[in-house]
């Protein structure tokens, strides 16, 4: 390191402020001058055929840990990416695989501001319309926390009994992207 220069650790105070500043910012709507994070965006790319949602959502867990000294309560959080195509009140959910894979995909030209913003503002509005598929999605992973901790448990010996896993509803949806077509097909019947 040359002189004057330092070395930034993940546990620095300016790593922490900055990570603060940049969290803060993104969910303050009254903030002063540019976010630099957000949590909505919108992309028109070549990489879909059809509108496509990916929302960062987050779950909560409660749990109740059995011990020989008593219950303990604790809380677990899991973010997951899930998309769906079309409007979300007729939503066609993809893999998880292909949700994880909007991630690649870079613009293939600028989205007009306007129409982005409305375009957004039209998903965010049917937004609660997905609410049932969410929920649903939560109760695989309560079941999926549940077994690993009763499996886990069961190998080592420690009680079984009294272990309960409750997912917290509704989720919280973090972040939504959209990801427009570049290249819209045409309605059927119409000429070029």
């Amino acid at each position: 390191m040359a002189r004057g220069e330092v070395a930034l650790v993940r546990t620095d105070p300016v790593v922490g402020a900055l990570a603060s500043h940049v969290l803060n910012s993104a969910l303050d709507t009254e903030a002063d001058g540019a976010r630099p994070a957000r949590r909505c965006g919108v992309v028109t790319t070549d990489a879909v055929s059809t509108s496509t949602t990916l929302l960062l959502v987050r779950y909560r867990f409660h749990l109740t840990l059995p011990s020989r000294s008593g219950e303990k309560q604790h809380v677990a959080e899991d973010a997951r990416l899930l998309a769906f195509e079309g409007s979300p009140t007729n939503a066609v959910w993809l893999s998880q695989e292909r949700a994880a894979s909007l991630l690649d995909r870079v613009a293939s030209r600028n989205t007009d501001p306007h129409y982005g913003e409305r375009m957004m503002k039209r998903v965010l509005g049917q937004l609660p319309k997905t609410t049932g598929h969410l929920e649903s999605y939560g109760d695989e992973l309560d079941a999926e926390l549940d077994a690993s901790h009763r499996r886990v448990r069961q190998a080592s010996g420690e009680i079984v009994r009294g272990l309960s896993v409750t997912a917290q509803k509704p989720a919280d949806v973090l972040g939504a992207y959209l990801y427009l077509p570049a290249n819209p097909a045409a309605p059927s019947g119409a000429s070029a």
